[in-house]
């Protein structure tokens, strides 16, 4: 994927996206030298780096997809723009509505589950929400419940 062409797009998300697609990774942020790489799929990893508590303004993000939680963590987050090669509409608004530069190859309506056949269950909890708050609360709930429920399998 060449993505040196997309006007306006910062050079730490032009690094981050190189590093997405060089090593296959869920997302990457960036800030000069400075960047995380992770490989892990879904939004747990992304949700693991935000309760970290980890300074993270003004890096720059690439995500394989961001729907509307994704993009509450990388508000949260603090970053000042987001690439992914596909975006949902209230992703790329929820970005947009807190001063983060959405960049995205193509946007969807909604994001599915892994299996293709209905919308992901996470967007599921943060599709009514606006304040950033109550969807990271939202979100940490559901990331504490599976943790918990994966200890008893």
């Amino acid at each position: 994927m060449d993505v040196r062409g997309k006007t306006g797009m910062k050079q730490d998300t032009v690094t981050a996206a190189k590093l997405l697609y060089e090593h296959q990774a869920s997302f990457v942020l960036c800030k000069g030298k400075t960047t995380v790489i992770e490989t892990e799929a879904g939004l747990g990893p992304l949700f693991s780096v935000l309760k970290k508590g980890e300074n993270f303004g003004g890096f720059c993000a690439a995500d394989k997809i961001v729907g509307k939680a994704a993009a509450f963590l990388y508000v949260r987050l603090g970053v000042r723009e987001v690439y992914a090669p596909i975006m949902s509409d209230a992703g790329i608004y929820t970005l947009a509505r807190h001063g983060i530069y959405p960049i995205c190859e193509r946007s969807v309506v909604d994001i599915l589950n892994r299996a293709g056949t209905s919308i992901c269950p996470i967007e599921k909890l943060v599709e009514e929400l606006c304040d950033v708050n109550q969807a990271v609360s939202v979100l940490e709930q559901y990331f504490r419940q599976e943790k918990a429920e994966s200890l008893c399998k």
